[in-house]
């Protein structure tokens, strides 16, 4: 059992990993477009005037790479079922490294090692558009070098990189690594996955800012931080983490150290939010590693499983 105080060890399976920047290799775009489905295909978007795309629009394997520049403001959107399967991919469905803005998009059944549904080292805005059934899984399936990395959403450690989520629900994502033909484990899944719904990144002193407001983060899984694994700052306010599974730390949300410094930085704020009905190995609800910060404002921790901290 572990405390918010600090007072807990460092599992020794918890996995001490480079969090690093996503590098999307795609062609960078700046589209305003309301009603579109993106759902994979394997050729690289070319979008010269996002405002002719009146039919469902089928965009890449690789889904959308924002630029650091650029901006891509989605309404109505669908974005699903896209793939980026080369080892250390980040952003299944979305990359980004400028400004996203989704309004009453889905982001579903996407794959990556790296943020599954999205990987953001910019500024992501997300209103009304759940972020389901994706997933980061390892794409190396020689070696367990590569492991999966913020199923739904992954932040990255870059100075001044957000994610801000308002009514826009994580649920049934997952963060595992893939089947080997080397056995990473007995039945051939390697059980290092972070963040199945969301992971918070931090390396190097430099971390990522989540906030969710009235928000669910409901039935997400992976080895660790079965529904948010947060390194950074995190905030919830009026939100929901319940139903989320860890094999590991932290079924529902794991505060966890700076693996570039071991400087415990994480700090998480919880204001008017339910941590309840999560499973892990240890810290069913919230698993806060030595030193790191956990405040609880007018919340409760409860009902989780093997127990609550």
């Amino acid at each position: 059992m572990n405390s918010v105080s600090g007072e807990s060890h460092t599992p020794d399976h918890v996995m001490q990993t480079s969090l690093g920047r996503p590098s999307p290799s795609r062609v960078e775009i700046a589209v305003r477009v309301a009603g579109l489905v993106l759902a994979g295909l394997t050729s690289i978007p070319m979008i010269a005037d996002a405002a002719s795309i009146n039919a469902p629009c089928q965009l890449a394997q690789l889904g959308i790479a924002n630029g650091i520049s650029s901006t891509v403001n989605l309404t109505d959107c669908t974005i699903s079922h896209n793939f980026a399967n080369l080892p250390g991919s980040s952003g299944g469905g979305i990359a980004s490294q400028g400004t996203a803005i989704l309004n009453k998009c889905t982001v579903t059944g996407n794959t990556a090692t790296v943020g599954g549904g999205i990987a953001n080292a910019g500024h992501l805005f997300l209103t009304d558009s759940p972020v389901t059934g994706n997933h980061a899984i390892a794409a190396n399936i020689i070696s367990c070098q590569f492991t999966g990395l913020g199923g739904g959403i992954f932040n990255a450690p870059v100075q001044d990189s957000t994610v801000t989520l308002i009514h826009s629900p994580i649920t049934g994502n997952e963060a595992i690594a893939a089947k080997s033909s080397s056995g990473c484990s007995s039945n051939g899944i390697s059980n290092t996955g972070l963040g199945g719904g969301i992971l918070n990144a931090a390396f190097g002193g430099v971390f990522g800012t989540t906030r969710l407001t009235d928000n669910d983060v409901i039935g997400n899984s992976a080895a660790s931080g079965g529904g948010i694994a947060n390194a950074g700052h995190m905030t919830l306010t009026l939100s929901n983490v319940s139903g989320n599974n860890s094999t590991g730390s932290g079924g529902g949300i794991f505060n966890v150290t700076d693996r570039g410094t071991n400087i415990p930085i994480a700090a998480l704020t919880l204001t008017y939010s339910d941590i309840t009905d999560n499973q892990a190995g240890g810290g069913g609800g919230i698993f806060n590693e030595n030193g790191n910060k956990v405040t609880l404002n007018e919340s409760t921790v409860i009902g989780n499983t093997p127990d609550d901290f």
